[in-house]
């Protein structure tokens, strides 16, 4: 997701691993080694990835669900959104999962892109 993002850039894998690294020590503003869906949006706005235009946030958004959505399906299922989640808490539940995609999904059992954006929308702080 980062390199999607174009947050990591190094050419080899170990470069990679360590750009990687150096963002998740950011990311991770309390320093619990967990990065918390709020801690990550609060990223996103402090490297000023011009979050403040409407129509860039929107394509963010939509390159960051078409990446969540492995099979294709226009939904996040709970395999995909729990997959995303453990590159960023190895240690995410089940249950974590469930109750995430029921607040995102509005009681749906999987979330589509405007569930989605319209989530992601609330939790950015500009």
């Amino acid at each position: 997701m980062l390199q999607l993002l174009g947050m990591v850039t190094g050419d080899t894998e170990e470069e990679q691993r360590e750009e990687c690294k150096a963002i998740m020590l950011d990311l991770d503003e309390d320093g619990d080694m967990e990065v918390t869906f709020e801690e990550f949006f609060n990223w996103v706005a402090r490297k000023d990835m011009i979050l403040r235009d409407k129509h860039v946030r929107h394509k963010i958004l939509k390159d960051v669900f078409k990446a969540m959505d492995t099979d294709g399906s226009k939904t996040i299922d709970a395999d995909e959104l729990k997959t995303m989640l453990q590159k960023f808490n190895p240690k995410i539940t089940n249950h974590d999962v469930v109750t995430i995609i029921k607040e995102v999904a509005r009681g749906k059992v999987e979330i589509d892109f405007e569930s989605f954006h319209e989530f992601v929308e609330k939790y950015i702080d500009y």
